[in-house]
Formats: C-alpha cells, structure tokens, sequence
C-alpha cells in the first residue's frame, strides 16, 4: 500500500495534468490566482491588511495593460477551486478569497470593497469574515449569510479611494 504522504501529492499531480488538459484557460488563470494567494499570505504575515491591498494594486490601471477578460462567476469559481487544494497555502479562508477577488474584479473595472466582520454564534464564540461587498450588498459570496456580521473594517476605506481600472477598448 502506498503511504498517503506520497498518494496526494502523486493524486495532486494528476488532477493537475487533467485539468491542464481539459481546460487550459482555466489552469492559467488559476496559476495566476496561486501566485496572488501565496504573495497575499506572506504579505499579511509581515504587514496590515491596507498595506496588502496596496500590494494587490500595484500594476492595476497600467497604461497599455489590457485584463483578459472574464466573467466575476467564472474568477470567483476558479479561485475556489485554488482554495479547495488542501495544501498548506492553498486552505479555503475567505480573507484571501476576497482580497485575490479584489484584485482580479478592480482590474477588469468592476468598483468592489473588501469587508472584515465578526459575530456571535448560538454558543456565543466570536467568528470572522471577509466578503467582496458591491453597491452595498454582498457580490459573489458563497456564504450568503453575511448580514449577520458587523462590517469592522473596509478595504478600501471608501468608495472614493477604491483602486479601479476601466478596461480600454481600443485593439
């Protein structure tokens, strides 16, 4: 029998080489998105959260820069399944879901805030939450039940000094 520390990176691999396959766009944006997830966990460790989004910003309204396009339901799908690949960086926390979602939804000109909440459960233990947050309702959370949180921060602070690029049109 194979010992299960070798069976899921050997498992890991092959869905990977699967999917690279079937769906290479998919696989690219998803790289991607690895990428912005690894520097968003190393950036949180060693500075705040508003340094981080600056970090997430850099580069977004670059002239000659065109984002690929792509559906909100299509990135925040892709990044879930980044998230669901149980390995150490890539475990499904809703900070770096909404800040990696900041990113990508910011550069193809769809204006978001990212929000931090708390609240009490039924047994009174505190929980947090982050959600992407668009003209004041909650946008592509998987967890609908944010009304219950009470927002303690926003990034950006206001509307007024959100990060959004509009996508030029020209070829």
């Amino acid at each position: 029998m194979v010992p299960a520390a070798v069976r899921r990176p050997v498992q890991f691999l092959r869905r990977l080489a699967i999917q690279l396959i079937r769906e290479p766009r998919t696989s690219a944006l998803g790289a991607r998105m690895a990428l912005w997830i690894v520097l968003v966990s190393v950036a949180a460790r060693m500075t705040s959260f508003p340094t981080t989004l600056q970090l997430l910003s850099l580069g977004i309204g670059h002239p000659g820069r065109r984002p690929p396009s792509a559906e909100p339901e299509y990135l925040a799908t892709t990044i879930d399944r980044v998230l669901r690949l149980d390995l150490p960086v890539f475990k499904p926390r809703c900070w770096k879901r909404a800040l990696v979602l900041y990113r990508y939804l910011t550069s193809r000109g769809i204006a978001c805030r990212v929000n931090f909440g708390v609240r009490r459960d039924e047994q009174g233990t505190l929980a947090g939450h982050a959600w992407l947050e668009r003209n004041g309702r909650a946008y592509l959370e998987p967890d609908g039940d944010v009304d219950t949180y009470v927002v303690t921060f926003s990034l950006p602070a206001s509307a007024a000094t959100a990060v959004v690029h509009t996508p030029s049109r020209t070829a």
